[in-house]
């Protein structure tokens, strides 16, 4: 007022609060100016109001949302369409990036951009845009440059608006999640090297649920290079493994089969048909997974092709028995020697030969061969026995 009446100024404004008379706080703009006369003096004030509540709230949440930006715990920053300056960060991106507050204002964007043939952003540049006319808005990952050369991860939330200083702005939230990307990285690693040793190992690992009727909730993908079917077939019809059971074994397997649930383990060997119409011999182990409760929760087992040894069994069964009808034939009697064990072990043509009667706790003492001996070989057998270097002067017979 006192400017105003020493004719330094004109007029004279202040935002001041009134009470409604409804009680409530009610903001405006005070304009006062000084009316005077032909001579300079002060006549009077002339006053006007101006309701400026809308102005006051839009003002207070904008205040709002510059506290929360510059508080966030993701970085913000604002930046130019038409030359990708930097025109605004918030404390957080400055750290982020290594700078000092405010540092990058007025820098191009591309000072925080990693650029390297190894490590690429998973969105070009083209599609992020594409995104944000279509959507308003894009989320992507990047890789970015701290000021002092070392790259990290962030996920990004970019959207697009008019600024009524610097036009058309790109406002852009972003999130260190270098140690998660890494993480990613080193999963997906085990993960491809798991898969690898999944599909290339001769055995097929699968999972069933405990119980209903046990259908496949994983089977890996080798199981094509053994039996020729497609997982999918698995995991898609629960009684596909059933179906393609032996009819000979399919009872056994299933009368067995309970024993998974007492002893939490099960394995058998059964014949499964292929695709090309062979069946094949295959070992299966089980093993029943439970909760803390004890509560059967997953059943994990392997698959293995065992044909080969079902056909070799065979064949030696088939040897066996032709060597012993050809003992049998010839009334050849066999026996062998442990020398660990300092045993010897008889078949029954042997007792017969030597007319002895086998018990289990026989001892073929030297003088009971030696009278199976015929005189003039018994004395050199004899010789030989007693030599310190002869490992089995008194045996034990089975």
């Amino acid at each position: 007022m006192d400017q105003l009446l020493a004719g330094k100024a004109s007029t004279y404004q202040m935002e001041k609060r009134y009470f409604h008379k409804n009680g409530h706080i009610v903001w405006v703009l005070l304009n006062v100016s000084l009316v005077r006369d032909d001579l300079g003096n002060p006549l009077h004030f002339v006053a006007q109001i101006q309701d400026i509540m809308a102005r006051k709230e839009a003002q207070k949440e904008l205040e709002l949302q510059s506290l929360i930006i510059h508080n966030m715990s993701g970085g913000v920053s604002l930046m130019k369409d038409s030359d990708l300056t930097i025109v605004y960060t918030n404390p957080k991106f400055d750290s982020m990036f290594g700078y000092a507050e405010r540092e990058l204002v007025g820098q191009c964007v591309r000072v925080t951009n990693y650029f390297d043939t190894e490590v690429i952003p998973n969105a070009p540049v083209i599609d992020v845009i594409n995104q944000i006319d279509r959507y308003g808005e894009a989320q992507y990952e990047v890789c970015n440059k701290k000021k002092d050369g070392t790259f990290f991860w962030s996920s990004n939330h970019t959207s697009r608006f008019e600024h009524p200083e610097y036009g058309t702005v790109y406002v852009v939230v972003k999130q260190d999640v270098t140690e998660l990307k890494l993480a990613q990285q080193a999963l997906k690693s085990t993960t491809d090297r798991l898969n690898f040793l999944l599909n290339y190992s001769p055995v097929v690992i699968f999972s069933t649920e405990p119980d209903g009727d046990y259908s496949a909730t994983f089977i890996s993908e080798n199981i094509k290079d053994l039996l020729g079917y497609e997982a999918r077939e698995f995991l898609g019809n629960s009684t596909f493994w059933l179906d393609h059971l032996h009819p000979d074994d399919l009872e056994p397997v299933m009368n067995k089969f309970a024993n998974l649930f007492v002893n939490d383990f099960y394995s058998y060997e059964y014949r499964f048909l292929r695709s090309d119409g062979d069946y094949r011999w295959m070992l299966a182990q089980l093993r029943l997974i439970r909760d803390s409760g004890g509560r059967p929760t997953e059943i994990l087992g392997y698959w293995i092709d065992i044909t080969d040894r079902k056909q070799t069994e065979v064949e030696l069964e088939k040897l066996s028995n032709r060597l012993a009808l050809s003992l049998k034939s010839g009334a050849i009697g066999c026996w062998e020697l442990d020398l660990d064990q300092n045993r010897v072990l008889w078949d029954e043509r042997m007792y017969e030969l030597y007319g002895m009667t086998k018990t289990n706790d026989d001892l073929l003492a030297c003088d009971v061969r030696a009278n199976c001996f015929h005189p003039d070989d018994r004395l050199p057998t004899e010789t030989l026995m007693v030599l310190p270097e002869f490992p089995w002067r008194t045996l034990d017979v089975v």
